[in-house]
């Protein structure tokens, strides 16, 4: 990065009233070209943040650092958790928000930027934070934390890849200084020390109907590598045929409810009806028995 754009950023820090200045950080590791979806999204911060300074890291920017994590997950070709220590250490040197370079914004993010640190909960199958879209002011102590853990922490450890997502170990951390463990779906937001906050899904995620949403996640996984598109992809339809099979349950417990209803109303009118005969037979009966009785 040249000096040039560290003195902007500098002077944006300054300037800017906001806790968290008016800069995009962003990774793009492939050597593809971007894709539609991606040059889509970027249009997108443009479009609803043309005063701000969009940043691309790439590979170049980062295998200078001298830190053992980026360099055993490059050297396996496990771009995606380059990218996990890019979001902690821009963020933590300059401030900003980070953005998966999938994550499209339906709306401006400045109604955020007075918080010290804000992220959204994810909507994968584990409860934890989502810094797929996430901003944070410079220096924060939250990030400072995490930054120390990637420059101690080994990608490689006795020949396997340590490859827990960086939501998960976010989550870790909150819990560790905050005593905040996300174990349920949150529908409001958390607030956490000096002004920050963590949302509910449907704010960075993905639109839910009735709720508000600031940026859409597609989840795309295009800069990184195959086995890794293909497990996502194997994941997502797990999930999505559990959601249908739930709802397809829930559908039939409806149903099963309603049919045990129908049932109920089906015996006790059949009791009615058996009733009424007996109370005919037994008039009828007694009917007989007083007209014998004139004989």
């Amino acid at each position: 990065m040249s000096i040039k754009i560290i003195l902007f950023i500098f002077c944006l820090n300054n300037i800017v009233a906001d806790l968290i200045p008016h800069i995009i950080h962003y990774a793009w590791f492939s050597e593809n070209p971007k894709t539609d979806i991606v040059k889509r999204c970027i249009a997108s911060w443009k479009k609803y943040s043309p005063d701000w300074l969009i940043i691309q890291w790439t590979i170049e920017t980062l295998l200078p650092f001298d830190n053992e994590y980026i360099k055993e997950a490059y050297k396996v070709k496990k771009y995606a958790f380059v990218a996990d220590f890019l979001r902690v250490f821009a963020l933590y040197k300059y401030g900003g928000i980070y953005m998966d370079s999938d994550v499209e914004l339906k709306a401006p993010l400045n109604p955020f930027l007075n918080h010290s640190f804000f992220i959204s909960q994810t909507r994968d199958k584990e409860l934890h934070v989502g810094p797929h879209c996430y901003g944070a002011q410079k220096g924060h102590p939250l990030l400072k934390e995490m930054l120390l853990f990637y420059r101690s922490h080994h990608f490689i450890k006795n020949g396997a890849l340590d490859q827990t997502r960086v939501g998960i170990r976010f989550s870790m951390m909150i819990k560790k200084l905050y005593n905040i463990t996300l174990d349920y779906k949150i529908k409001n937001s958390i607030e956490l020390p000096n002004n920050g906050s963590i949302y509910p899904t449907f704010y960075f995620e993905k639109q839910k109907e009735g709720k508000i949403n600031f940026a859409h996640h597609f989840c795309t996984a295009s800069w990184i590598g195959k086995n890794y598109r293909d497990e996502l992809f194997l994941s997502k339809c797990y999930y999505s045929c559990r959601d249908d099979l739930k709802q397809t349950n829930k559908t039939r417990k409806t149903k099963k409810d309603l049919d045990n209803k129908k049932l109920k109303v089906y015996i006790e009118s059949l009791y009615i009806f058996i009733a009424v005969l007996i109370l005919d037979l037994l008039i009828q009966i007694n009917g007989l028995k007083i007209k014998n009785s004139f004989i």
